[in-house]
């Protein structure tokens, strides 16, 4: 069985793609980091479906501790989805380091540092890490300037990663 951790996985698009991976037979981790109750409710609907299929996970990404502790709760792994994010506004007369630092620290130092703890068990299963990235990586959205920044970085963190973890690990955004 094929398994992947899906970031933010509790809602939205997360929660899209835990049911898509998972109707393609895929084991799913779904993280996330304030949704509990969805998580909870997300992956009871699927373990009804298929037992034992569906976990839950909490981590607080922007922290280097909680990566390496969720590291050692998944030994094998064939599919990274970076998909957690914030999304709020950001006029540059109103950009704070407060508020940079929420938006970069999720929106791009977790993937990185995640992607890299992960890399060796995605490498030993020929894994691939898939990095959610939206059209403002390249059209920036007004008022939204840091998290336009920080989906512009994800995308060029994607090509670097691509190209360093190749052939092993497949990355793509």
């Amino acid at each position: 069985m094929k398994i992947a951790l899906i970031t933010g996985g509790a809602k939205r698009i997360g929660a899209q793609i835990v049911k898509t991976l998972h109707s393609n037979n895929y084991d799913v981790i779904i993280h996330y980091r304030n949704s509990k109750k969805e998580a909870q409710e997300l992956a009871t609907l699927l373990n009804n479906k298929r037992t034992n299929s569906a976990t839950i996970v909490h981590a607080e990404l922007t922290n280097i501790g909680s990566i390496n502790k969720l590291k050692r709760s998944i030994p094998k792994l064939d599919l990274l989805v970076n998909n957690a994010s914030v999304f709020y506004p950001t006029p540059v007369p109103e950009v704070d380091q407060n508020s940079w630092n929420d938006i970069i620290n999720t929106n791009l130092m977790s993937p990185f540092f995640l992607s890299q703890s992960l890399s060796l068990a995605l490498s030993n299963r020929n894994g691939c890490i898939v990095n959610i990235i939206d059209i403002h990586s390249d059209r920036p959205l007004k008022n939204h300037s840091v998290y336009n920044i920080s989906k512009s970085g994800l995308a060029m963190m994607t090509k670097t990663l691509a190209k360093e973890l190749s052939p092993s690990v497949r990355v793509c955004g």
